[in-house]
């Protein structure tokens, strides 16, 4: 999943109805319409976008990573971040797993509980 840079909406990276290359990262968004305001001025939400929020990799929720309190890991070069310890210890077992495919918080709470019970 992504976060459109324009409207904030979180968008499946294989259903965005546009995507963008802007300064070495890939940008994707809910609707044409969307990436043509981000055509008229990229720099600008390019630069919002390095200071607002992430997906998790793992559960799929949106995650502010201006905190500092931030649960982070660097994997092949970039800085991935997580909601709880536990979505990271989970990462750390199998990264390759959870990136590059469409995230989405699990369907079992239990599990979900479980998750952030690790922390």
């Amino acid at each position: 999943m992504a976060i459109d840079p324009v409207c904030g909406m979180i968008v499946k990276r294989d259903k965005a109805a546009a995507h963008r290359m802007y300064k070495g990262r890939r940008y994707y968004f809910c609707v044409p319409w969307c990436a043509e305001l981000f055509d008229a001025d990229p720099e600008k939400f390019h630069l919002a976008s390095m200071t607002k929020k992430e997906i998790d990799p793992v559960c799929g929720m949106t995650v502010k990573k201006t905190d500092k309190a931030a649960i982070r890991k660097m994997y092949n070069g970039r800085t991935y971040y997580f909601c709880a310890p536990g979505c990271r210890d989970v990462f750390d077992t199998d990264p390759e797993k959870y990136l590059g495919r469409a995230t989405e918080p699990p369907k079992n709470k239990s599990l979900w509980a479980k998750l952030l019970r690790r922390s």
